[in-house]
């Protein structure tokens, strides 16, 4: 042992074997922090280098009364269901991820429930199964107790999948444009409990906030109806699926009850990330709210041939193209936005494994952000910059930019070479209608 050592020994009253085995374990627990320290690094930024990946669903506590709908209902509305048969159109952004949580030999929901004398007896889930990981319609998920996906279901076989739910809770996070399948599930199940209903049904809507409604509303109102959207409502409707759910129930006048858990302290102008609300992933395509906000404008471009960054570490915020050349201009962009040159290998879709010539979407000023504008000028770079690339996707006789938007008036508008303002001015009138229908049901 070296003096300063001896020196320690001495002047702490160490003896020193005592004083070797205490330095041996000093040593052994900085090896573990470094252990540690590596795989957190490591961990993050496999994370950040995959955004796509799965995410830990968020689970609501639903002790807070002061939380999203979702608590509120089960500490506020649920003991009114005492006695009742209730089933749940969920997935793991809200109550359905209290049913990937157990509590001895039953989920967490399920405690609860049987805590309130509430028979939860049906768990229907919407595209993407009850984990949100699912593609299309699966639900691999093991469970014990009742559970189906009712993604491209009709009202009819929907109709009989609900037999004996007396009520019937909506409970789905928002996209916050027209053509995301939850608003038909929406419209849907609505209509198949009316038919169930004679009257006494309840059909329960808790409400979530809509990630888009500060950009107001706008975008083409639908005049052509597919499973991507089946209301005659705008691109974005700027209002929440409970609104929505007041305003198809009395223009189709259903029976069934209608009632709805509201959102605490919202606002549809404010800004969704200055809200203070969780950011609850609707698809795993979407994992952060950044590939929701470039969702709103490259959704429109899933009717092109491009890549639109889906298999990427940064979802639907790039448009790439083996045929792409980044000596040609920038695509058009104002303060709000900017694009950027970019490369990226795609690990899914036509291009996967090829090296894509791309553009990155960069949102500078999100307050003055149109998603609507950005496509618009997108397809006008297209189809200036390059001609040579088949541009629309079509299947028989329809074109899919049409069933997105519900209208070909924007495919004709670029085909007919007219600006962007000029289009938007066309949307007016229909926008102005829709707002006038929806009013009565406002509820924020």
């Amino acid at each position: 042992m070296n003096k300063s050592h001896q020196w320690v020994a001495q002047s702490n009253g160490w003896p020193e074997n005592l004083l070797k085995e205490k330095q041996l374990l000093l040593n052994f627990n900085r090896y573990l922090y470094s252990i540690y320290f590596l795989l957190f690094c490591l961990n993050s930024f496999y994370c950040s280098t995959r955004t796509a990946s799965f995410q830990a669903p968020y689970y609501p506590d639903y002790r807070r009364p002061d939380s999203l709908p979702a608590g509120r209902f089960l500490t506020e509305r649920l003991p009114g269901f005492s006695g009742k048969k209730l089933c749940l159109v969920t997935n793991q952004a809200s109550l359905g991820g209290l049913l990937l949580v157990k509590t001895g030999n039953e989920t967490l929901l399920h405690s609860v429930m049987r805590q309130n004398d509430v028979f939860l007896y049906k768990v229907f889930t919407p595209e993407h199964g009850l984990t949100g990981q699912e593609e299309a319609h699966g639900n691999s998920t093991r469970a014990d107790f009742y559970v189906k996906t009712i993604y491209l279901a009709s009202i009819e076989k929907m109709q009989v999948m609900f037999t004996g739910c007396q009520v019937m809770v909506f409970d789905l996070p928002d996209a916050g444009v027209r053509p995301f399948t939850y608003r038909t599930i929406l419209t849907r199940s609505m209509q198949a409990m009316n038919r169930l209903s004679n009257g006494n049904a309840i059909y329960l809507v808790l409400d979530v906030p809509n990630p888009a409604s500060y950009l107001g509303t706008a975008g083409p109102v639908a005049t052509r109806f597919s499973y991507l959207g089946e209301e005659e409502i705008p691109f974005y409707p700027g209002y929440t699926f409970a609104e929505i759910a007041a305003l198809y129930h009395n223009e189709k006048n259903l029976d069934v009850k209608l009632e709805v858990v509201k959102l605490n302290q919202y606002h549809p102008h404010q800004h969704f990330m200055a809200a203070g609300f969780p950011y609850q992933q609707p698809s795993p395509n979407l994992p952060t709210f950044r590939a929701t906000q470039c969702y709103w404008a490259s959704v429109f471009l899933e009717g092109t041939y491009l890549d639109i960054g889906r298999n990427s570490n940064d979802p639907f915020c790039l448009i790439g193209h083996s045929q792409f050349d980044h000596s040609k201009p920038l695509i058009a962009a104002d303060d709000s936005y900017s694009w950027q040159r970019y490369s990226y290998k795609p690990w899914g879709g036509p291009f996967k494994g090829m090296l894509l010539r791309a553009y990155r979407l960069r949102i500078d000023k999100p307050e003055k952000y149109e998603p609507l504008k950005v496509a618009y000028h997108v397809y006008q770079h297209l189809k200036k910059q390059y001609p040579y690339i088949r541009l629309y996707r079509s299947s028989k006789d329809s074109y899919w930019l049409d069933k997105l938007v519900g209208t070909p008036s924007m495919r004709d508008a670029i085909s007919n070479d007219m600006s962007y303002a000029e289009y938007k001015k066309m949307l007016e009138g229909p926008l102005t209608r829709f707002k006038e229908r929806v009013e009565p049901f406002k509820l924020y």
